[in-house]
């Protein structure tokens, strides 16, 4: 009985040892889930986010002729996306299993599509009227390829999920 209870126990042990292995990047994607990669990239990208911080926060102030004070409203649209780029990228070297990368990329791509809105609504720019369709036209193609990234992005991680209901069942 004693020995048949203990077996029980170290089933349940083994199963929720399983669960926690899987939902931290083990289990059945193992090998293709978490990349032991190099942090270059990630810190690389950290770096490259901060200085366009740093250059956001100034184009004001370098009194460009074609840029008007109306870039300040889409500015902290930029500045929550460049942030949260950071923050990402500085988890993502303790923690990068894909299904996380991809809820990660998901918020990415929700905060550039509001950030290209806001840049599209606001237009702060001061040019010709064939370089305006030229930029309006440009920002329009960013927000309906930025969609399309969303869904892709979306559908990716509703397919993690799926396997993780079911293959594991």
């Amino acid at each position: 009985m004693a020995k048949e209870k203990k077996e029980e126990i170290l089933e349940w042990t083994k199963k929720i040892n399983d669960w926690s292995d899987y939902f931290w990047g083990k289990g059945i994607f193992e090998n293709k889930d978490i990349k032991r990669q190099k942090p270059s990239p990630y810190i690389g990208t950290v770096i490259i986010n901060a200085i366009l911080i740093y250059i956001f926060n100034n184009l004001l102030n370098w009194h460009l002729s074609w840029l008007t004070g109306t870039f300040v409203i889409a500015l902290w649209i930029f500045n929550i996306s460049f942030g949260t780029a950071i923050l990402l990228n500085l988890i993502y070297l303790a923690y990068n299993a894909k299904w996380f990368r991809t809820a990660g990329q998901l918020l990415l791509n929700i905060l550039s599509f509001g950030a290209i809105s806001a840049l599209y609504q606001t237009f702060p720019f001061t040019v010709s009227m064939n370089v305006e369709y030229w930029i309006q036209l440009t920002l329009s193609v960013l927000i309906i390829c930025i969609l399309i990234s969303i869904i892709v992005e979306i559908v990716k991680l509703l397919s993690y999920a799926i396997r993780f209901i079911f293959v594991r069942n």
